[in-house]
């Protein structure tokens, strides 16, 4: 994103702004990925999940193309904002999908889960809500609406939510994890200092 919005000719911040697509084409089939595998339905979600992947795993192959970005141009204070090529469209049709498929199994896990499993998916819904509805205002220049990109911030603070929830609510078993962690770091700790003591 950076190395975007700070080129100095139109092919730099072409070919930036398509590298930072390959990371955004892979963010809702990943989010979905992550949502199953938090609900232990991968399984049962497999062919979704499947086609998912297949999917925008094309996108990602066209994501050098002009299929995908066709150019760039100024749009409001921005010198080099791109727009959108034919395949562009799709893709961003199947992002909401993705999305909104993973949100919907959230909420619907929600209505049975336990005190602490729904404590867990809210706070994956609320990191949601926030991290891709920030996002999607990065979308809008694409389409000549000028609303500029205000919530940039919000994908990483998408992470942020979801980290605090793993330390605090558990989610994934992360202390046990970072109790196995810890234990093995003492482990080798005190391996090496055997081996050195000799």
């Amino acid at each position: 994103y950076f190395l975007w919005q700070n080129a100095k000719t139109p092919e730099d911040a072409l070919f930036w702004s398509r590298v930072l697509m390959v990371g955004a084409i892979l963010i809702p089939i990943l989010n979905f990925h992550f949502v199953l595998a938090f609900l232990n339905k991968v399984k049962e979600q497999r062919i979704a999940l499947y086609a998912g992947y297949a999917l925008f795993f094309f996108f990602l192959l066209s994501s050098f193309s002009s299929l995908f970005v066709s150019g760039v141009e100024q749009k409001l204070e921005f010198p080099f904002w791109p727009n959108p090529g034919v395949l562009f469209h799709p893709f961003l049709l199947f992002w909401f999908v993705y999305v909104i498929y993973g949100a919907i199994l959230l909420l619907k896990a929600r209505k049975t889960a336990t005190e602490s499993l729904r404590s867990q998916i809210e706070y994956i819904l609320f990191a949601t809500a926030i991290g891709y509805g920030g996002g999607i205002t990065n979308f809008f220049l694409w389409y000549n609406i000028p609303i500029p990109p205000i919530g940039i911030w919000a994908p990483a603070l998408y992470v942020g939510i979801v980290a605090y929830a793993m330390v605090t609510k558990q989610l994934f078993g992360i202390r046990v994890f970072l109790t196995q962690l810890l234990v093995a770091v003492i482990s080798l700790l005190l391996f090496i200092n055997l081996l050195s003591s000799e």
